[in-house]
């Protein structure tokens, strides 16, 4: 009896040993991908580095000047998260006020320069523009 205990007990450690190897075969598949991904994870930051190393972002670079797209409605929005009247928001930027009404509705697009001018407003906050407002202010009146 003890020696089929034994002969049972051994069976079922190989099942236990076949099943868990099976089950891992997966597991080390989806490390390899892991792996791999991480390689090229590293390899394509040690290339940035290099490159901000050799191109410091304090200095200009020989790259074109960021294109600005800009919509009728993200201009809408920007006047209405300030409060401002298209006048008001016209003569912030410097144009008329029928050519911002233009903008808005769609019937023409803004240059290259005003959207620029007009993307400064899209991530700036309420304390700066506050801060803006009264330098612009304050030039006005000197």
């Amino acid at each position: 009896m003890k020696e089929l205990f034994k002969a049972i007990d051994e069976k079922i450690r190989k099942l236990i040993i076949t099943e868990t190897e099976k089950r891992s075969i997966p597991t080390h598949k989806t490390l390899r991908k892991v792996e791999r991904t991480l390689a090229k994870i590293e390899k394509r930051l040690a290339f940035l580095e290099q490159e901000f190393l050799t191109n410091p972002p304090n200095q200009p670079n020989n790259q074109t000047p960021r294109k600005f797209r800009i919509k009728g409605q993200d201009i809408i929005a920007i006047r209405q998260r300030f409060n401002l009247s298209q006048a008001d928001f016209a003569r912030l930027i410097e144009i008329d006020r029928s050519t911002l009404n233009r903008w808005e509705h769609g019937k023409v697009r803004p240059n290259q320069n005003s959207m620029a001018k007009i993307a400064e407003f899209r991530t700036m906050g309420k304390k700066e523009f506050a801060r803006r407002m009264a330098q612009a202010e304050e030039a006005i009146w000197k």
